[in-house]
């Protein structure tokens, strides 16, 4: 979307996530809002099909987390005519049709109602889907929900041989440099320190639960050398493994989630 979007007829809004409410954008203040997310993360285009003449205003929504941070992602809003309009470019799905109907509809209403429209605008994202977000923007709030239960099960199951970053980031739909950002973003740590940690979880769980011996517990968890498994263990528990096993009761078992387990604590 490029061009002046105050003379190309649009009514321009900041919407705030974390307190819904919507204010009016208009001239100068729209085209800085509108600039700044294009060279951040880039504007999303969202045709919809009008229910009615009431509702064919064309919109521009920025969003922003909450009040006094900048937004960082938009929505450039308006309507398609179907009669000239190939199939392709028709929007597939009613509800975003809807929605953008039912907003261009109350961005008209006096007095303006902004908790409403903003209520009504994140339910627009809501429907439009994630996958419509751009990657960059994704990146910058942390794993989705499906996306961290993902890149957890995929850590699990190549925990011990040792996991591909990148590969991972992958089948996230993410690069690697923006997967390590959501990561630490949702976890606190890096991937690698995530891993380093599952490792010495595992190993507590075979310390107080068999008799291995400190090589053969280092080699079952991942670790190449015994050296390295005791410094990281150290560096973890503040402790040598043998003298954290020797603090635990014989054979006690330890709650500690299983590699399949994509929903382990972090």
């Amino acid at each position: 979307m490029t061009g002046c979007l105050s003379k190309m007829g649009f009514d321009g809004f900041r919407v705030d996530r974390t307190y819904p409410a919507a204010d009016p954008l208009s001239g100068d203040t729209l085209e800085r809002a509108a600039g700044q997310i294009k060279r951040r993360s880039g504007i999303v285009d969202v045709r919809f099909t009008a229910l009615d003449t009431d509702s064919r205003t064309p919109l521009f929504i920025a969003y922003a987390e909450r009040r006094g941070t900048r937004p960082d992602l938009g929505y450039a809003i308006h309507p398609i005519d179907e009669e000239v309009a190939p199939a392709s470019a028709r929007p597939s799905c009613s509800i975003v049709s809807r929605l953008c109907s039912l907003l261009s509809r109350i961005a008209a209403l006096e007095p303006f109602p902004s908790q409403v429209f903003a209520e009504v605008a994140l339910a627009l994202r809501a429907a439009h889907g994630a996958a419509h977000v751009p990657a960059s923007v994704r990146a910058q709030r942390g794993l989705t929900t499906t996306m961290n239960d993902l890149a957890i099960r995929l850590m699990n199951e190549q925990l011990i041989a040792g996991f591909d970053t990148g590969a991972i980031a992958s089948a996230c739909g993410l690069s690697a440099r923006d997967f390590r950002r959501a990561f630490r973003l949702t976890h606190g740590v890096t991937p690698m320190q995530w891993g380093k940690w599952r490792r010495i979880e595992l190993a507590k769980k075979t310390l107080a639960e068999t008799t291995k011996s400190l090589a053969e517990v280092a080699a079952v968890c991942g670790f190449p050398e015994q050296v390295q498994f005791v410094r990281a263990f150290v560096s973890f528990e503040g402790v040598s493994p043998r003298a954290w096993r020797r603090r635990v009761p014989d054979r006690a078992p330890l709650d500690v989630a299983p590699l399949h387990d994509c929903t382990a604590a972090v």
